[in-house]
């Protein structure tokens, strides 16, 4: 078949029609590809931003919680301040006490701080 020209003509018209066939393809799964990647990329972005503001709602919730311990450790710490002093020194206790309540309000803060911190 590749002796006559006919035969080389058809040989090489077969090989163009595959080749057409085979760049076609691989065009088609290209853009259908490119489109299927954007496409899910699209959709994670909304899954991502749904859930990062669920993510900041709780934190906010969180430090709301968290603002209102520390206002309520400090409404204590400053109940508890002149309960101790009202008291005097006669307790050797009242200086522990202080102490305690002095760091639990410094641990409040800081948990206010940190929270404060976690914003997405």
């Amino acid at each position: 078949m590749l002796k006559t020209i006919k035969g080389k003509l058809t040989i090489s018209v077969i090989g163009i029609v595959i080749v057409s066939v085979l760049l076609t393809t691989a065009g088609v799964a290209a853009v259908a590809g490119n489109r299927m990647v954007r496409d899910q990329t699209q959709a994670l972005q909304l899954n991502a931003d749904k859930y990062a503001e669920e993510i900041n709602t709780w934190i906010e919730n969180e430090k709301m919680l968290v603002d209102g311990a520390t206002d309520s450790i400090a409404a204590g710490k400053e109940t508890k301040t002149e309960f101790v002093q009202s008291a005097g020194h006669s307790n050797g206790n009242s200086a522990a006490v202080m102490q305690q309540i002095e760091e639990l309000f410094h641990l409040s803060e800081l948990l206010n701080k940190t929270v404060a911190s976690f914003k997405v």
